[in-house]
């Protein structure tokens, strides 16, 4: 079940004085962003992911992770207050968080989602490391045929999951595989460059990212003067934040289930923490008796806390093991990877397990500080969502060209960023999906070198017949026409996470 030896490399390799100081300040970071409605952890982690370059690789990861851990807990503050998640990955929590506030118990829930927060981040913590090595050995069968079936299945999975229709997302998946094809190709040859010297390496990735999800947001609330105008913000009370937090700890059942969605939910690429979220109050709901789920129960809060927290640590389990990256942060964070000279997938894992342990030891160490920055930040809630716009975006847009301008210090860059800003404000307006570009975009980069692989080795013409005739690719290949079908015929029940 574990490989002891790269368990001790990458626990040791935790040692390290900058962790200290890095863990801590990206929770905090990530919980503060969260928690300001609009603003979701891949904002965050896209915002601060140029000043990481000076950073050796696991520094830069396991800082990245902690902003990510801090997110996803984050936007349950203004769902349970305001009745309006910080975060899709909060979009259950508002069923029952908010109706106990109104209630008078919003002290209570939050210390409910707190603790539901930290158990099923630990509990999916402990599931993933234990399996980590075996599927890093499991990865280990995927040549360049799977790799390919892979790609094409997150690919149909994002476009099902993603937009007002099919049509729209697999489009939208198609446009960002064309553009992550600019650049030189592996022949030479010279692809949409228009003879600008910055596109020979591509259209960089963190203008396009930092385009597509910061600038659309930021242009939606020009026209508002704050972010929220709900006056429902209290003092918090940390006695019975304590006291939530503890009877979070009788309803283990329900963390275990809904951790056990989240894990499996957030392995699914593209699939996303809010719908691991959904799935688990659902579950919940259907599975006891005469529950009030819905009616401010506290299990509601649990379970949709529970399963988000967990989904976590199942994309980025599978975004180590294949590199395909399970939503909107774990894409950024396979970009920050690759930028750091470091490709996920079957090599990364069976070369450097100690790498992956390390990254989900590092999570035992977030988790501990969980409790105390979510107090934290709750206590400073009521200022952080009243800063009026005039003051909040003029900073956000100020440090996102900054971050786009220090990345390779040319002005071409911050047009790109405002270029790719426009294109996903149109975008988000007529319903397609951001998300489905932006992985298909980072996914050209490795869907292309697989297909050239694949196409060496067997041929144009023997490359359908080798999918047909492998057993992994030809059930990713089935996986892929049911899942489609599946969701075709029922796509209006599942949820929209632009």
């Amino acid at each position: 079940m574990f490989d002891y030896a790269m368990l001790a490399q990458g626990f040791t390799s935790l040692f390290d004085w900058n962790l200290l100081w890095l863990m801590p300040l990206g929770m905090l970071y990530g919980m503060v962003v969260s928690a300001i409605p609009g603003m979701s952890g891949s904002l965050a982690i896209a915002l601060v992911m140029p000043f990481t370059f000076h950073l050796s690789a696991l520094q830069a990861i396991i800082f990245l992770s902690s902003i990510f851990t801090g997110s996803v807990h984050g936007g349950s503050i203004p769902a349970i207050l305001l009745n309006m998640p910080g975060s899709p990955a909060s979009a259950a929590t508002v069923f029952d968080g908010f109706k106990l506030a109104r209630e008078g118990k919003h002290n209570e829930a939050q210390g409910l989602a707190i603790g539901a927060s930290t158990m099923g981040s630990l509990f999916g913590c402990i599931l993933v490391l234990c399996l980590l090595h075996p599927i890093a050995q499991f990865a280990l069968l995927f040549g360049p045929v799977e790799m390919l079936m892979v790609g094409v299945f997150a690919l149909t999975i994002i476009a099902s999951f993603k937009g007002e229709s099919i049509p729209k997302g697999i489009l939208a998946g198609l446009f960002g595989l064309l553009l992550g094809t600019v650049g030189v190709s592996w022949g030479r040859e010279y692809r949409a460059t228009f003879g600008s010297l910055w596109l020979i390496d591509g259209l960089p990735v963190i203008p396009v990212l930092l385009g597509l999800l910061a600038l659309p947001g930021l242009f939606a609330l020009t026209t508002e003067q704050f972010v929220v105008t709900n006056e429902l913000l209290r003092r918090p009370d940390v006695s019975k934040i304590a006291q939530g937090f503890w009877e979070s700890t009788r309803y283990r059942i329900v963390v275990l289930r809904s951790t056990l969605i989240g894990v499996i939910v957030g392995a699914l690429p593209a699939a996303g923490s809010s719908v691991a979220s959904l799935l688990a109050w659902n579950d919940t709901k259907n599975s006891i008796k005469g529950n009030k789920l819905g009616d401010g129960d506290p299990r509601g809060v649990v379970a949709s806390e529970a399963a988000n927290n967990s989904s976590e640590m199942g994309s980025t389990a599978v975004m180590l093991a294949l590199g395909i990256p399970g939503g909107g942060a774990t894409a950024i964070m396979l970009g920050a990877f690759l930028i750091h000279g470091l490709v996920p997938g079957p090599r990364l894992l069976s070369e450097n397990l100690h790498f992956g342990y390390a990254i989900f030891l590092a999570e035992f160490a977030q988790m501990a500080m969980m409790p105390f920055f979510a107090v934290l930040v709750l206590a400073c809630a009521n200022y952080i969502v009243k800063v009026p716009n005039r003051v909040l975006m003029p900073i956000v847009l100020a440090v996102t060209c900054w971050g786009v301008f220090a990345t390779r210090e040319t002005f071409f860059d911050i047009g790109i960023l405002v270029g790719f800003g426009i294109v996903g404000f149109i975008m988000q307006k007529y319903g397609y999906p951001v998300l489905a570009l932006l992985l298909g975009f980072i996914l050209a980069e490795i869907l292309e070198p697989e297909m050239i692989r694949a196409t060496a080795t067997f041929g144009y013409w023997d490359l359908p017949i080798q999918i047909l005739t492998r057993p992994i690719s030809l059930a990713l290949l089935v996986l892929t026409v049911l899942s489609l079908v599946y969701l075709m015929r029922n796509r209006d029940a599942l949820p929209d996470e632009n």
